[in-house]
């Protein structure tokens, strides 16, 4: 630890991350985010205007 008194936090391999995303064309947004991040989707629980994305070496969708 630094004599700042701040604590110090390391990325943890693995760990679960949430983000909520609003976009105006969801068509686009997962396109670019399907290219650039690698996210693969899936339909959600709520209704056809919410996809619920992700990125892992093996995903149980």
């Amino acid at each position: 630890m630094s004599g700042s008194g701040e604590r110090q936090y390391l990325p943890v391999q693995g760990a679960q991350c949430s983000v909520n995303l609003m976009v105006a064309d969801l068509d686009v947004a997962r396109a670019f985010y399907g290219e650039v991040l690698g996210w693969r989707f899936r339909p959600s629980s709520l209704d056809d205007q919410f996809l619920v994305a992700g990125v892992a070496a093996r995903l149980t969708w």
